[in-house]
């Protein structure tokens, strides 16, 4: 029996052996070298926002991927000219050969002659910061000239850098029709918006937190597009609706839509086949009002049987019917849009229930306490206190009246904090409302920063053959392994974060 586990030990060994080396040979034959270029905008909160102002602030970073067999030095050449550097220089001068080559005396082979580039205008300018030390401090020139001497196999920031969005920017998504209003069913409130794409996202969320961790949800309609996840159980009342890609293709996806949906001229622009131009023909002809029904996403299961609880109040047909004629999915008049320029419009309903607010109003909107814990914390100090001042002589008369004294002052300042909440909405100041943020991602650079040639300056073998064997295996046992082609790939993203107005009925 010991040999026959010794065997299988020896058999998992190998195999593992084996496809370590496996991946690690394939990741270094990969020979490639990626640039991924990111930006980030924040957007004002406006629902009618259909053009970036040209002073929009954006913060970006450049990132290098590396899968190399030789140790190459690159000059990265970005559209965009270089205002300032807020970094002071390295301490040494000769950043250059930072690589640690096998052949200490050799020297890069110059693939170009370095020649003086002129400032180039209507550029966007960059202000970077945050420079890595594989970058040479002492060449990043104004006009975007940009040398680095990455690893062999890593993953590094090379710098990251801050400017404006280019004139003329469209926005390719908003949230519109964002209201709050008290629901047909007594005790329910009801958060509804649309959200409204007008070109290609490479991925779209929505981020949704309700007034406090109390709140139980009844329902969540979303019309059929995306799903509903809760990313932390510990915040109960926090959601995303995780709407994912958008494109041409996304209303085959949806189960029902509105004849609005597929203009014949967005279609014909992105390529769609004659087909889908009559079908949606027909459709805008017969003009025939189609019910759409939404999608009822549920939650994960440690809020089930919340829901359970409250699901016999609602009446989804009582509730969702008046959504439901409106149209989930199709342009709606009375949004102030231009007719056809809408790739998606997508309806959100959800409907919850906010406790008493004389009850839980002491609890802030994001503690992650569990219920009874802010009462028990302070009972158990008032109990730690108490025990501490029993255990001494002639102490325990003024320990029960601390805490007596303690308990009072905490159901004031309680009973304090409800009056005055109540006094408030008496008088119409507003209550809190749930927060909702936008945030989606598009191919390209709102800056209009990129890559316009990644130039390979120089490069060394790693490993420099020392006798007449090593020769033999590099040129006869691996052909062509020393030459292999170099792959130059560069992405581009920018992901755009916009706070919702919310508006109360």
């Amino acid at each position: 029996m010991s040999l026959k586990i010794r065997h299988f030990a020896e058999i998992v060994v190998a195999v593992t052996l084996g496809y370590v080396a496996y991946r690690g040979m394939q990741s270094f034959l990969r020979n490639e070298v990626t640039i991924s270029i990111t930006e980030l905008v924040h957007l004002p909160p406006s629902e009618r926002l259909l053009e970036v102002d040209d002073v929009t602030p954006l913060q970006g970073e450049i990132r290098c991927e590396t899968y190399l067999m030789r140790s190459y030095r690159f000059l990265m050449r970005l559209s965009a000219s270089v205002k300032a550097v807020s970094i002071s220089p390295p301490p040494t001068s000769r950043t250059r050969h930072r690589v640690t080559h096998a052949a200490e005396s050799g020297s890069y082979r110059s693939m170009f002659s370095h020649g003086v580039n002129k400032k180039r205008e209507g550029l966007p300018n960059v202000s970077v910061h945050d420079v890595h030390s594989m970058v040479d401090y002492w060449e990043l020139s104004p006009n975007g000239n940009v040398y680095f001497t990455p690893p062999c196999i890593g993953d590094e920031l090379l710098m990251r850098y801050e400017a404006s969005v280019k004139a003329g920017y469209l926005v390719n998504a908003a949230v519109r029709n964002c209201y709050l209003q008290t629901d047909e069913t007594p005790g329910l409130k009801r958060l509804s918006f649309d959200l409204v794409v007008y070109d290609v996202l490479h991925a779209a969320k929505i981020h949704i937190a309700l007034p406090n961790r109390y709140c139980d949800v009844v329902a969540i309609h979303t019309g059929g597009v995306g799903i509903i996840q809760q990313p932390n159980s510990n915040k109960p009342h926090h959601f995303i609706w995780d709407i994912g890609t958008v494109d041409e293709t996304t209303w085959m996806k949806v189960k029902t839509l509105s004849p609005e949906v597929l203009p014949e001229g967005r279609l014909a622009r992105r390529g769609f086949t004659d087909d889908d131009l009559a079908t949606a023909i027909e459709r805008q002809k017969s003009g025939d009002n189609v019910s759409v029904v939404a999608n009822s996403y549920q939650l994960p299961n440690t809020v089930d049987s919340r829901f359970d609880s409250r699901s016999e109040r609602c009446d989804d047909d009582k509730v969702f019917d008046g959504g439901a004629n409106k149209g989930m999915l199709c342009t709606r008049t009375s949004s102030g849009l231009p007719e056809g320029t809408q790739l998606l419009i997508a309806h959100f309903i959800l409907v919850f229930e906010e406790p008493d607010e004389m009850e839980h109003d002491y609890v802030s909107t994001d503690s992650e306490m569990n219920e009874g814990e802010d009462e028990g914390g302070e009972c158990d100090e008032v109990r730690r206190r108490k025990g501490t001042r029993d255990s001494s002589p002639g102490g325990a008369g003024i320990s029960r009246k601390d805490a007596k004294r303690e308990e009072r002052a905490r159901k004031r300042r309680l009973r304090r904090s409800s009056a005055d909440l109540i006094l408030a909405a008496g008088h119409g100041v507003p209550t809190r409302k749930p927060t909702i943020e936008l945030s989606y991602s598009v191919v390209g650079l709102a800056s209009g920063v990129s890559v316009r040639k990644l130039q390979t300056v120089s490069d060394l073998p790693n490993w420099i053959p020392r006798s007449f064997f090593d020769s033999w295996v590099l040129q006869w046992m691996v052909p062509g392994i020393q030459q292999l082609r170099l792959g130059k790939y560069a992405h581009y993203t920018s992901w755009f974060v916009q706070p919702v107005p919310v508006a109360s009925l």
